[in-house]
């Protein structure tokens, strides 16, 4: 165990390094220049995962050995990205830009994306560091369970910010009244159906999904105008 013969003062500053993991990002080597600077290893070595998710990977290091990195960081890499940029970061973005539209005279909106999102990944850095380095592997696969959970939390949610983010843009533009105000609702839920069901159904990338997100209320807004 590695943490025996490392002191609390160089975990923090490894913790510390790890904040510029991609400072030196290639293409050849990917993380693995950040990894050598984080684990002062002169040898270089093809490395990527998650940023957020790197602390996870280096209390796993010193619990039991650089072997178990090569093990796990291709998997946290996948469902972190998986989470934070398919899930996570466009949630908080469609949602700071619904709050700028209900206020646009107020930073209402922008504290709506920076201060959860930066919490979360705030949060992620410092419960998978604690995680991995107090119960190794099991660790590890909490955390992997914690971001699946929060990938299905998320799925159903953003196209909810689409559907309203749409609806409020429209209404404040005077593009869409209907002439019986209680059905303008029911428009509004029906062309939600329509994006949560393409949601589903379209590719797996984020802005796909979006954009056909934002087309299927489009249809809905001409066919029922």
């Amino acid at each position: 165990m590695l943490s025996k013969k490392i002191g609390r003062g160089q975990i923090a500053l490894g913790l510390f390094k790890s904040l510029f993991l991609q400072a030196s990002f290639s293409y050849q080597w990917r993380q693995g220049k950040g990894l050598g600077f984080v684990l002062r290893s002169p040898r270089l070595r093809e490395f990527n995962t998650n940023p957020y998710l790197f602390p996870t990977i280096f209390g796993l290091w010193l619990k039991e050995g650089v072997e178990k990195i090569e093990n796990y960081s291709q998997i946290l890499g996948a469902i972190g990205d998986d989470f934070f940029w398919r899930r996570a970061l466009p949630f908080f973005s469609l949602l700071a830009i619904l709050f700028f539209l209900l206020s646009p005279s107020s930073l209402l909106g922008v504290l709506i994306f920076l201060i959860p999102y930066n919490c979360l990944t705030f949060f992620t850095r410092l419960w998978g560091f604690r995680l991995s380095y107090n119960e190794g592997e099991a660790g590890v696969l909490r955390m992997l369970r914690f971001l699946k959970t929060g990938s299905r939390i998320l799925e159903p949610l953003i196209p909810i910010v689409i559907g309203f983010l749409f609806f409020f843009f429209l209404l404040n533009k005077n593009i869409f009244l209907s002439p019986v105000p209680d059905l303008s609702w029911l428009f509004f839920t029906l062309a939600f159906i329509g994006s949560l069901v393409l949601y589903q159904l379209s590719p797996i990338f984020t802005a796909a999904r979006i954009f056909f997100c934002l087309l299927i209320l489009l249809i809905f807004l001409v066919i029922l105008r």
